[in-house]
């Protein structure tokens, strides 16, 4: 029975696949911004830039992983990305709901410096294949 209403209710639903460049764009967009917000000194933006964004479980990483860039402007450090290639990021299986995006070439050099003396440099790298969701809204958010 349960089977049969599932089946009758996946039939009633419209197909409403998005565009391939809807999701690149959420993925290459969260990143550029992402550079250009720790770029320009202002950590606290990243709240919001997790909001548009993000959800779930990402969101949750990311939020984590900016009290590091909260805790180097406190300090007052200063912080410098700059993305190294040209990303790569192609999409894999959709559903109206859910989609795969595969971003390649996404590795950044950051610097921490303290004043002009430099502190740290290192490369993170942070290809791999990102999960996105639909919200309520229709926007799309990364959610893994």
């Amino acid at each position: 029975m349960v089977m049969l209403q599932l089946q009758r209710a996946l039939g009633l639903e419209t197909n409403n696949l998005p565009d391939d460049q809807t999701l690149i764009n959420v993925l290459n967009e969260e990143l550029n911004d992402f550079i250009n917000i720790i770029n320009a000194g202002d950590p606290a933006k990243l709240d919001s830039l997790n909001d548009e964004y993000s959800t779930g479980f990402y969101k949750a990483l990311c939020e984590y992983s900016d009290l590091n860039f909260k805790a180097y402007a406190e300090e007052g450090y200063t912080v410098e990305m700059k993305l190294k290639g040209t990303l790569s990021t192609t999409v894999g299986e959709k559903t109206n709901l859910f989609a795969e995006v595969n971003q390649q070439n996404a590795v950044i050099d950051v610097t921490i410096k303290d004043g002009s003396t430099i502190i740290d440099q290192f490369e993170e790298d942070t290809s791999g294949l990102y999960l996105l969701k639909r919200m309520p809204d229709d926007a799309w958010k990364i959610f893994y």
